[in-house]
């Protein structure tokens, strides 16, 4: 799924499940990019569609801060648990985890 945000930046969005992780390469198809609004086709030579293009996704991602030399790694997720030894002794029990006191999801916060 994907939208454009304004007239030059088109910004994509992964599914839940995607293999998609910092290392990969990233790359668009030639002639299937074009900017919004753009009237015509992409088989004359100046049409302004995008050519094939690769990039890799830093192993850092989406820690690192690109406009400093300082490489800005993830923190690791640290999850505070607190609970008694035993809640019960019922089969089919269930508990409730809570993330909200924990720190440490990089770009996401932690849930509950």
């Amino acid at each position: 799924m994907c939208d454009w945000v304004d007239e030059s930046t088109l910004i994509a969005f992964l599914q839940m499940g995607t293999a998609a992780s910092p290392g990969m390469r990233v790359g668009i198809r030639p002639n299937v990019l074009w900017p919004q609004g753009l009237a015509g086709n992409c088989s004359v030579s100046e049409s302004m569609c995008a050519a094939a293009q690769s990039v890799y996704v830093d192993t850092d991602f989406p820690c690192d801060v690109a406009t400093t030399n300082e490489r800005e790694l993830c923190m690791a997720p640290t999850a505070l648990v607190q609970a008694p030894a035993v809640i019960s002794s019922c089969p089919g029990t269930s508990v409730d985890l809570d993330g909200s006191r924990s720190s440490g999801a990089a770009a996401r916060p932690l849930y509950r």
